[in-house]
């Protein structure tokens, strides 16, 4: 491939990214994120069985799940943001090189997400009544720039959790889904 398609191509891709996380897509992106966190579980489903709701909250239906869909980004990050500045970049770049970023990826410990779930769910319970909060599965998708993977397999208790009132708490990090904690209903 020469470098002006190289280039090409990124500006594609970035393009979309910059339209995916626009706020008009933002169901779609709910639904999608909703949809990542089934597979990676290896529930079998079809994909319009997972659907977004008019009248939130939830967000997001599936059979009997209220999905409330929240994403957990780094402290100050704007994601949106950082794709249009990336697109800016590239549409300027005259060499793929000048494409390159270096990315160390670092790896999380559950109980360290745990507590950073913890943390977001508090914020959002804030926003909802107890009544409304009972009956919604929250589901985090975990969109931290520099963790490759998580990594552990003591989970945390969830006593927090729990006493925030929700459904059930569940996160969603690339190919891995798990949840913290639900209630028994």
């Amino acid at each position: 491939m020469k470098s002006a398609e190289l280039i090409a191509d990124r500006i594609a891709g970035l393009e979309a990214s910059v339209e995916f996380f626009s706020q008009k897509r933002k169901v779609e992106r709910e639904v999608w994120i909703a949809t990542e966190f089934l597979r990676n579980l290896h529930l079998r489903f079809k994909v319009e069985d997972v659907r977004s709701v008019k009248d939130e909250p939830p967000d997001v239906l599936f059979r009997n799940a209220n999905f409330e869909v929240v994403e957990l980004l780094d402290p100050g990050r704007k994601r949106h943001q950082e794709y249009k500045a990336q697109l800016k970049k590239a549409r300027n770049a005259t060499h793929p090189s000048e494409l390159v970023t270096m990315f160390t990826p670092v790896d999380i410990q559950i109980a360290d997400l745990y507590e950073k779930c913890v943390a977001l769910a508090e914020t959002k319970a804030k926003k909802y009544a107890p009544a409304v909060r009972s009956g919604l599965d929250l589901l985090v998708y975990a969109n931290l720039t520099r963790i490759w993977d998580v990594i552990g397999k003591e989970f945390p208790d969830p006593k927090e959790l729990r006493n925030q009132g929700w459904r059930s708490v569940s996160f969603v990090k690339g190919n891995r889904s798990a949840c913290f904690m639900a209630r028994k209903d």
